[in-house]
């Protein structure tokens, strides 16, 4: 499960078949909160072959929205992953795209 999306990275190079990874979900359903870390492979290939990321996007959601993210019950809650018969890292890719840096991102 991943995401396919181009991605230009740091130096200038534009990585047409970037391999978009969620490498890290923590979640904690105590204090409400989650934490997403994306790692961003060259390809699939890069990915598989164990090759280092290119770069790596970080997230979190909270109990309450901040910075234009959705709370951590609208994406992590039993209620919203019973209602749509998904995993929490289901979810997460979900969430990525609903995210402006994700529009137009699909499914590998």
């Amino acid at each position: 499960m991943a995401l396919q999306l181009s991605y230009e990275d740091a130096h200038g190079s534009t990585h047409s078949s970037a391999y978009h990874r969620v490498t890290v979900l923590d979640l904690n359903y105590v204090s409400k909160s989650a934490r997403v870390v994306v790692s961003i492979y060259v390809d699939s290939a890069a990915r598989t072959a164990a090759k280092e990321p290119v770069a790596e996007r970080r997230y979190r959601l909270r109990e309450a929205a901040v910075d234009d993210m959705p709370t951590f019950d609208s994406v992590f809650s039993d209620a919203e992953l019973d209602a749509v018969d998904e995993t929490p890292l289901a979810n997460a890719y979900t969430f990525l795209k609903t995210l402006d840096e994700y529009s137009g991102a699909q499914d590998v």
